[in-house]
């Protein structure tokens, strides 16, 4: 049977088979080792920091820091600029002194040197809007002006606002491209007026104002951590060891506490928070509550982590049934969808399929030397059922030693009991029916038995 099953953002494929052997046109020379799920004994706890406070999460005060560089074709200067503008429209905004603690704007025109532009390589992730020849010319700027907009309490939001409004200006009177330190993005004017037009009183719009990063460190898991969200003064968010198919999920998930935390501004519960996907316009599918309770503990921060304090969504259990949580709130919060056919192996879909193993044995080696944080690899593998057929599910795969692969089950099983999305099993490459290499450009290589298999 084949079967298609949904997370937010995530399409998964399943594939349940019931062989048997006695039925002619199912006899194959490719006979599969059923998967088998590993690690499940393993009981050891997942260790966190401390569960977070309840109470305010708020900082008392807020800094949102933006620059605006002139491209080298525009003799201008940015500083002077910055400074007409706020004469013109903004005087409610103080002309401020570097560390102070009042509300108002600091305007300064630091070395090039010492507030760079984003490199060419980086601006290929945070460039908003950009050409290739912008994205080249920028690399040239000489000029800019930084503004340093601070506030507190009531203010932020006055002050924010009026923020992104005179930054503007100023890239309008000088040509320049905008740039966010919070979020380490570099706007075109045009990709800049989205966030005017997606005011932050709305929590829904909350997610135009901060973005995500997702890296891997030195392994298949995936880091999913926010920046930007200091600038309203609340804590930034991470989540750790995210299977790569999941992220884009957990990327929803954080909207979800980034907003939900942006609009109540405390907790009430030490190490929870009860979320609902609504608040930040985040899809409920088949299945889904809508609203979960997420546990809350101290991060550890990272090297190239957002200034201010940083919120772990914690999943605390053993280690061997992480993925396993993760599935499960996922698909509690925002849903599932799940349908089955059932198929016939045809001969042209085995000779495929042996054609597919060829072309997954040859990506072993890059594999092995380590996919780029957007590249992921499924395989399909077989796993007995409990009525002694074969489903056949995809696996995404975190190791490969030898003729052994591992990794984490992108499925709920139909006929398999004792496994669930997000459990760790392993599969002989042999056995593997075919793969799907999601690479780093977004496309997609693989799966191609799909279309030959025969529904029954």
């Amino acid at each position: 049977m084949n079967r298609q099953r949904v997370l937010v953002g995530v399409v998964l494929v399943a594939l349940l088979a019931c062989k048997k052997k006695s039925t002619s046109s199912e006899s194959m020379d490719f006979e599969p080792t059923p998967a088998v799920r590993t690690s499940a004994e393993n009981t050891t706890p997942i260790v966190y920091g401390k569960p977070w406070p309840a109470g305010n999460v708020v900082a008392a005060r807020t800094e949102s820091i933006f620059a605006v560089y002139a491209m080298p074709s525009r003799n201008v200067d940015v500083l002077a600029a910055a400074k007409a503008v706020r004469r013109a429209s903004y005087q409610h905004l103080p002309l401020l002194p570097v560390d102070t603690d009042k509300t108002g704007v600091v305007l300064l025109a630091p070395d090039i040197k010492k507030f760079a532009p984003p490199s060419e390589d980086m601006l290929k992730f945070s460039g908003r809007g950009l050409s290739p020849e912008q994205v080249k010319a920028v690399q040239g700027s000489e000029k800019l002006a930084v503004m340093s907009f601070q506030a507190s309490g009531a203010e932020v939001l006055k002050v924010y606002a009026d923020a992104l409004k005179m930054v503007d200006a100023v890239a309008d009177k000088t040509g320049g491209l905008i740039f966010d330190e919070g979020t380490r993005e570099l706007f075109t004017r045009d990709a800049w007026k989205k966030r005017i037009e997606a005011p932050v009183s709305d929590p829904k719009n909350l997610s135009a104002h901060f973005t995500m990063h997702m890296y891997r460190n030195n392994g298949p898991l995936v880091r999913v951590v926010s920046i930007g969200l200091e600038k309203w003064g609340l804590p930034n968010l991470v989540v750790n060891d995210v299977v790569a198919s999941t992220a884009g999920s957990m990327n929803a998930l954080l909207n979800v506490v980034a907003a939900t935390l942006f609009k109540q501004k405390k907790t009430t519960v030490e190490g929870a928070l009860k979320v609902s996907a609504d608040i930040a316009d985040e899809k409920v599918l088949a299945g889904g509550t809508g609203a979960v309770v997420v546990s809350l503990v101290e991060a550890k921060k990272e090297e190239g982590d957002a200034r201010g304090p940083l919120i772990e969504i914690a999943f605390p259990g053993p280690k061997a049934t992480l993925h396993e949580r993760h599935d499960k709130l996922l698909s509690t919060l925002f849903g599932a969808e799940d349908t089955l056919n059932a198929v016939k192996h045809t001969d042209a879909a085995l000779a495929e399929s042996a054609k597919a193993r060829q072309r997954l044995l040859a990506l072993k080696p890059r594999f092995l030397k380590g996919f780029g944080y957007k590249e992921s690899l499924q395989v399909k593998a077989p796993f007995r059922t409990a009525s002694g057929g074969n489903e056949w599910m995809w696996v995404e795969v975190s190791d490969w030693k030898g003729t052994t692969i591992s990794g984490v089950l992108r499925n709920d099983p139909y006929d398999v009991p004792e496994l669930k999305s997000g459990s760790k099993v392993s599969v002989e490459e042999a056995s593997v029916f075919d793969y799907l290499h999601r690479k780093s450009d977004g496309t997609v290589e693989g799966n191609t038995t799909q279309k030959l298999l025969q529904k029954r």
